[in-house]
């Protein structure tokens, strides 16, 4: 999915929201494909740049990423809660 943000001084910037594969089609190449035909649309849509995250551990991903040509632009850390959904007495 890729969504159209204003970010980093941009007023349009196309943002690679997420990429998932069922992990029977992974290790095929179709990841990089989906990322280049995104990346190809986004070129194609006038976006001046284009963002994504990845989870650092994703080694695999972010590999991939490195070897198209994506830069560190800036880490974040991201604090799930595990219990923030759950049921609490108060409800």
């Amino acid at each position: 999915m890729v969504i159209d943000i204003e970010c980093w001084g941009y007023k349009h910037m196309a943002w690679i929201f997420d990429i998932a594969l069922d992990p029977a089609y992974q290790g095929l190449g179709l990841g990089k494909l989906l990322l280049l035909n995104s990346l190809k649309g986004a070129r194609e849509s006038g976006y001046p740049i284009i963002g994504l995250a990845v989870t650092y551990t994703n080694a695999i991903a972010y590999h991939l990423y490195e070897k198209i040509g994506f830069q560190i632009y800036e880490e974040y850390y991201e604090i799930l809660h595990p219990t923030a959904l759950k049921e609490t007495d108060d409800d």
